[in-house]
């Protein structure tokens, strides 16, 4: 990334984003990483938390009860190492998992449980870790969900449009 960057004219930056394509199997309605499956709702704050951290640890204490222990890393090495983002993507391609089974790692989404994501968790997780500044993509795929999915998920005062 430094190699590219280095090779752009200084007033040209290198613009960057990050795009999931899924979470962890237990977190999805088919428990797998692949196929028809969307993320559990009891599981949006935790996976808003881990792709603004994106590192975790799962610890199992003496009762067996599972505690998972997420910290602030993703974004803070790449920044540790010189390099920004632009923006991210809510979701990589979010109809694969929902309309599509094409048999690679995807999760499904429809417009308002994404609407409702960004605005109560992604979008706050990302504010509160000091990454509010990025451009938050939605609806990066197909083209003929685009004005449906555009006006369903910018319908809410709390999110904005912005460039």
């Amino acid at each position: 990334m430094h190699q590219a960057s280095d090779l752009r004219p200084p007033t040209s930056p290198l613009l960057l984003y990050a795009s999931p394509w899924t979470a962890p199997p237990w977190m999805k309605s088919n428990n797998d990483y692949t196929g028809i499956g969307y993320l559990l709702p009891e599981y949006y704050q935790l996976w808003a938390d881990y792709l603004v951290r994106c590192s975790s640890r799962i610890r199992i204490s003496q009762m067996n009860k599972i505690t998972i222990l997420i910290t602030c890393r993703y974004f803070e090495e790449y920044d540790a190492r010189g390099i920004q983002f632009w923006g991210m993507t809510a979701q990589n391609e979010p109809g694969h998992g929902r309309d599509f089974d094409l048999g690679f790692n995807c999760m499904g989404w429809n417009a308002s449980a994404q609407r409702q994501f960004v605005e109560e968790n992604l979008g706050p997780s990302l504010e509160a870790a000091g990454y509010g500044d990025l451009s938050l993509m939605i609806a990066d795929e197909q083209r003929p969900f685009l004005p449906k999915w555009t006006r369903e998920v910018f319908q809410s005062q709390g999110i904005k449009i912005g460039t």
